[in-house]
């Protein structure tokens, strides 16, 4: 067996990949040790994918833990997603108009090299009541080691004039994420229904209440998505969508 080197920089440090004919070929890394392919740190030690089938974990009940991966893990490719916020409830002084839906969660992305993590699901937001109470925040950001995504902010009401157009809840805002996944709005309070936010990973959002005469609640969040809005004075807005964690593990 020989080892053939190309040249990169910084010069004092190395990482591997299979070469051919059973040679190794080295190109530069960083930190001062060898890292593989992937750039998974893996200071002293070259690491090689083995090709199993890789396996995931979710975590998609409000609280806190430690997650450590198995054994024979190289890296793991986190997805945080935050909680939806809750809808607001029906206009009072306005017959049949509905209250804004909530704010979708935000959804982060990150890698992460094998090991034990804190972590933090969090619950979504409340629906605003019939009395025109705009919708709740969620508990606040879902985190995975120093990665966070945030909660959809709560439904906005209409007010006591035409609501059509007004500004819609926030999406939730993302810290220490290597990307941020993309993610529908939240509509605004109007004649018709107005849907809670979504993200684009898996999260659903709430239904809204439609123009009808009978009240129609708005529908519930899944998976971070916002609640939808009470359609008149007498509905309620949805609850927002519970945070979770889904943890794709590589071999």
């Amino acid at each position: 067996m020989c080892v053939r080197t190309v040249e990169g920089e910084p010069v004092e440090t190395l990482r591997t990949v299979d070469g051919e004919d059973g040679d190794y070929r080295t190109v530069s890394g960083e930190d001062f040790g060898f890292r593989n392919i992937s750039g998974i740190n893996a200071s002293g030690s070259a690491q090689v994918l083995l090709g199993t089938q890789p396996t995931y974990v979710e975590f998609a009940t409000p609280g806190s833990g430690t997650y450590t991966s198995p054994a024979g893990c190289v890296y793991i490719e986190v997805y945080a997603v935050g909680p939806g916020g809750g809808g607001a409830g029906g206009v009072t002084t306005l017959s049949r108009r509905s209250g804004g839906g909530g704010g979708a969660g935000g959804c982060a992305f990150g890698i992460f090299a094998a090991g034990s993590y804190s972590y933090t699901v969090a619950t979504g937001g409340a629906g605003g009541a019939t009395t025109n109470l705009p919708g709740s925040t969620g508990s606040g950001p879902t985190i995975f080691d120093t990665m966070e995504a945030g909660s959809g902010e709560g439904g906005i009401c209409a007010l006591s004039t035409d609501a059509v157009g007004y500004t819609a809840a926030s999406s939730g805002a993302i810290t220490n994420a290597l990307l941020t996944i993309g993610r529908a709005s939240a509509e605004p309070p109007g004649f018709h229904s107005s849907r809670g936010g979504a993200n684009l990973f898996n999260g659903f959002t709430g239904s809204g209440g439609y123009d009808a005469a009978a009240a129609v609640n708005g529908g519930s969040g899944q998976r971070g998505g916002g609640g939808g809005g009470g359609n008149n004075s007498a509905a309620a807005g949805g609850v927002g969508g519970n945070g979770c964690i889904t943890i794709i593990e590589y071999y």
